[in-house]
């Protein structure tokens, strides 16, 4: 026999079941940071890998990182809001090879390796851009 006045305990909506759902669901958040965490590492480990066969291409991710463009000649990346008071750019040779340090404002430092040939570097601003063209090891 079915009672009438016996209140309800399951939730009415989809948005209260999955509400009820996450809250007595405490193994959710654990499941999404390990899930992160193992997509981050199986990244670094492929990006670790092509670093090491292929430097150049360091070169092409720093430029897709900061929405800049990468060629044969140099790198061209688009600087709003900062200015050559902002940026250093500098280069720096370990055991003969050639390494590019970027630092932009106060958080953002990047180290690559040049490509092969390239000693020295020189920078240009143009409207709002920073152009880093390569110079060869003999220039």
């Amino acid at each position: 026999m079915r009672s009438e006045n016996k209140e309800s305990t399951n939730p009415s909506t989809p948005e209260e079941s999955h509400a009820a759902f996450t809250a007595s669901a405490t193994h959710i958040e654990e499941v999404r940071t390990i899930h992160a965490k193992v997509m981050r590492n199986t990244g670094l480990v492929a990006e670790t890998h092509l670093s090491q066969i292929a430097p150049s291409r360091i070169i092409e991710w720093l430029a897709t990182e900061l929405n800049g463009v990468a060629d044969a000649n140099g790198i061209r990346l688009p600087l709003m809001g900062l200015g050559p008071d902002d940026v250093d750019v500098s280069v720096s040779t370990d055991n003969g090879i050639s390494s590019l340090k970027l630092s932009l404002g106060d958080h953002i430092e990047r180290v690559v390796p040049l490509p092969v040939g390239v000693g020295n570097v020189s920078t240009e601003w143009n409207h709002g851009n920073l152009e880093i063209k390569y110079l060869s090891d003999s220039a």
